[in-house]
């Protein structure tokens, strides 16, 4: 995302304090191209985050659930008995 950025400002530099007969249409092409790369890896960053709070979250439920099975199984042994 930086060298997006920083392409683009070079570009904005150029189209300003210099000559308008060349376009620097590459320049400009590449910037967007590594600021949309930059923003994905941004939004797989932030997923691989969510999912990792999501798995930790299902596996403290899972955990409680089987210490409520076993409490509730070890209660109706005892009124058996």
């Amino acid at each position: 995302m930086a060298g997006g950025v920083a392409l683009a400002l070079r570009w904005l530099y150029f189209l300003i304090y210099t000559d308008t007969t060349r376009t620097r249409l590459p320049s400009l092409l590449a910037a967007a191209v590594l600021a949309l790369i930059g923003f994905h890896i941004w939004t797989l960053g932030i997923l691989a985050d969510l999912f990792a709070a999501n798995r930790k979250i299902v596996e403290e439920t899972q955990a409680r659930v089987r210490m409520i099975k076993a409490d509730l199984s070890a209660h109706s042994r005892d009124e058996t008995a």
